[in-house]
């Protein structure tokens, strides 16, 4: 009989340890129906054929933050037998299309407590690469609305920097998708000519370009204010310079999360990005809250990025100083140039949720003939987004796992983190911590959860300390 509840390690024992061939499965992402409604999920495979007798293919699904995998639907293809869940069972119907290779899953008279996110997968046996996304189904009589776009931060700069000659000005597209967007360049309020590059995809997904302008001289010293305006979709971003104004762009990154865990320490990094010459004179002032810093700063050289230059000063606090509601700002005075300032500060007050914690479990018969396997953390029900997560075995160091992004559930945020776990170790009985830092904690120390063979699944716990 199949297990009714699958377990999330089941996932990501299939996405690690058991791949032989190369297998893909494809899904939508994400779609909105209202109760009563019907709809029907397609999962195009490639790797092995919905017609071989050696692979069946299962929907399973996770339905609200916290809880396991439940097996909804499954189709053996060496006589088209199906199987389902009670919960589904009489509603939902699950088919292949030999001829294209696709699995179907038909769900009629939908309710409320069927949204999840929906996977397709190999199986059983799960011993498969796993990389759909799965597809999100929402029900709900709620209108449903457009994810947003990802639109470009222009960063306009001149070329070169400095108080002499301008013979160009440059503007940098970054971080965008999708790929299509459209550059307007104008002299006060006159439209002139640039170049633009075409758009390119970097590691993250995300698109970047860049657009040329050679200004006039005379118009330039009479300190008109060019205008870079990146049309994105329906959104409109412009940024501005004139002779006068600063050819700098400035970020200011937050702490990492193993200077946070392992050192004790929040480190702050400051980068300025512009031409060479506005780097080398910038000055960059630290003030925590309304006090200047002038200890336990450093800055890095200058190194080439791109077609501009970028260097770094970096602020190193104590933990308890950067999570004891202060806000740190950055200031960069470039020669001739305004001052750019930037803020951050941990957490947001007044709308703060605390995250629940809970660890997955695999059972024995899902560690049978395996040498490893990983601990997936859930952390639920959190906001604001910022959230530290590390591991540790038997109390020991801190250990990084594989933590993904923080996810919007609707209302608060989500994210997960897996360990891997040698079975001896597991064996012989070591314990597993994870451990979590957030906003909502104010001074507490850590949130930490711990399982081990012999406590099987951690209970979901909001305050673990």
């Amino acid at each position: 009989m199949e297990s009714i509840y699958f377990k999330l390690y089941h996932l990501i024992i299939l996405f690690f340890t058991g791949a032989h061939c190369n297998i893909e499965l494809t899904q939508p992402d994400s779609v909105t129906v209202k109760p009563g409604e019907s709809l029907t999920i397609s999962c195009k495979v490639s790797g092995y054929s919905v017609t071989d007798s050696n692979y069946c293919t299962s929907f399973i699904r996770q339905q609200a933050p916290g809880k396991g995998l439940e097996w909804i639907a499954r189709i053996d293809p060496a006589d088209d037998t199906t199987y389902y869940s009670q919960s589904v069972k009489g509603r939902f119907t699950i088919s292949c299309d030999n001829s294209k290779n696709q699995v179907y899953l038909q769900m009629n008279s939908l309710k409320a407590e069927d949204t999840a996110v929906y996977y397709c997968v190999p199986g059983p046996p799960y011993k498969f690469d796993y990389q759909g996304k799965g597809t999100q189904v929402t029900v709900t009589n709620a209108q449903p609305h457009t994810p947003p776009t990802v639109h470009p931060l222009p960063l306009l700069v001149t070329l070169p920097s400095g108080e002499s000659r301008v013979d160009a000005l440059m503007c940098v597209i970054q971080d965008f998708h999708p790929k299509s967007v459209t550059v307007t360049w104008k002299a006060g309020d006159r439209t002139v000519s640039g170049q633009t590059w075409e758009s390119e995809k970097g590691q993250t997904g995300l698109y970047s370009a860049s657009s040329l302008l050679k200004p006039d001289s005379s118009v330039w010293e009479s300190d008109t204010v060019y205008t870079c305006e990146v049309q994105h979709s329906t959104n409109k971003t412009t940024k501005t310079i004139s002779k006068g104004e600063s050819s700098l762009d400035v970020t200011l990154k937050p702490p990492r999360v193993k200077e946070m865990f392992i050192d004790n320490r929040a480190v702050l990094e400051c980068i300025m990005t512009g031409e060479d010459e506005a780097i080398k004179e910038a000055e960059v002032t630290w003030m925590l809250d309304s006090v200047q810093v002038t200890d336990k700063i450093t800055q890095t050289g200058t190194e080439k990025a791109d077609q501009l230059f970028r260097k770094s000063s970096i602020l190193t606090l104590a933990v308890m100083d950067w999570q004891g509601d202060k806000t740190v700002k950055c200031s960069v005075q470039q020669k001739g140039g305004p001052t750019i300032t930037k803020t951050l500060s941990f957490g947001q007050k007044g709308s703060m949720s605390p995250p629940t914690v809970s660890i997955q479990t695999p059972s024995t018969d899902d560690l049978n003939g395996k040498s490893e396997f990983f601990l997936l953390c859930l952390v639920t029900g959190f906001y604001p987004q910022e959230i530290y997560i590390m591991w540790q075995v038997d109390g020991g160091q801190y250990e990084e796992g594989i933590t993904g992004e923080p996810f919007w559930t609707g209302d608060k945020y989500s994210v997960t983190s897996l360990f891997n776990v040698s079975k001896v170790d597991w064996d012989s009985g070591k314990m597993y911590s994870c451990s979590t830092r957030h906003a909502s904690q104010e001074r507490k120390p850590y949130m930490h959860i711990h399982v081990s063979k012999s406590t099987g699944n951690s209970l979901e716990c909001p305050v673990c300390e």
